[in-house]
């Protein structure tokens, strides 16, 4: 048996070779997988999601500095 694995080694290398290269593109995958899943969601509309973030957050700050005091907050 040892024989024969020292007369096969070049193809078991081989083997071993693509083996190593196959695991190493599902690891990548993977890895593309979870980028995308921690984003957490997909936008479709990048430029509307862009405004509504902006308008958003211009809203809250302008809301900040004229009413300083939670209790001032106007609620919609």
């Amino acid at each position: 048996m040892l024989a024969r694995i020292i007369e096969n080694q070049g193809e078991i290398f081989s083997e071993l070779k693509v083996i190593k290269d196959k695991v190493r593109r599902i690891e990548n995958r993977l890895n593309d997988l979870e980028q995308k899943m921690d984003n957490g969601f997909d936008i479709t509309n990048d430029k509307a999601f862009k405004e509504d973030t902006i308008k958003g957050a211009a809203k809250a700050l302008i809301e900040k500095a004229i009413y300083s005091e939670n209790s001032q907050i106007k609620s919609e």
